[in-house]
């Protein structure tokens, strides 16, 4: 993993500001918009938007680039560093390297946890197959966590989400009979009420 001030060109004690300026000087340079959908402009402006996102929440959240070290033990909990390596890129976006993280953990320590991080890295990179199996196994080892169960379900099902919560934002307000009914209802019961 590269050092996310190297890939923003801008020392550690650099400004916000500082860091800001830099970020907007790559977008504009690597935007793939502006250079023609290239697959290595959108990788480029991935790892871009992940330095700058891991700079500006370093003092929020922990920052795996500077604390990593691999198949050491860490906190209170004993969980693997890896694990949470892994969890940190999947957070930025940056599968190949929590696929690098999660392998680097024996097959003795790969729980639930471990296939569900799998999973997810597997379908950032766009490894669906891969992706389903892990999710499975996932459920399979801790079948009580929602979570997983949710994650498998919504793979299995190709995130449908006109069937989601998410409902609104992909139908039409007005696209169907029934919504054409019922704003018509509505539109009777407010005249009513206000005596038009």
């Amino acid at each position: 993993m590269r050092d996310p001030y190297e890939v923003l060109g801008v020392s550690r004690g650099a400004s916000d500001d500082e860091i800001k300026s830099a970020y907007k000087k790559k977008a504009r340079k690597y935007h793939p918009d502006l250079n023609g959908n290239s697959p290595e402009a959108a990788a480029k402006m991935q790892e871009i938007n992940a330095a700058y996102d891991e700079i500006m929440n370093k003092g929020k959240a922990h920052s795996y680039y500077d604390n990593f070290g691999q198949g050491q033990e860490s906190n209170a909990g004993g969980q693997n560093l890896a694990f949470q390596a892994a969890i940190q890129y999947i957070r930025y976006r940056r599968f190949a390297e929590a696929l690098n993280a999660l392998n680097g953990i024996s097959e003795a320590e790969r729980n639930g946890l471990w296939y569900y991080l799998y999973a997810n890295a597997q379908y950032g990179l766009g490894y669906l197959t891969e992706a389903k199996l892990a999710a499975r196994k996932a459920v399979e080892l801790d079948p009580g966590n929602v979570e997983f169960v949710m994650f498998r379900d919504k793979l299995e099902n190709g995130f449908n989400f006109y069937t989601s919560e998410n409902m609104n934002y992909t139908r039409p307000i007005f696209g169907s009979f029934y919504n054409c009914f019922l704003t018509y209802f509505l539109m009777q019961l407010l005249c009513c009420c206000c005596g038009c």
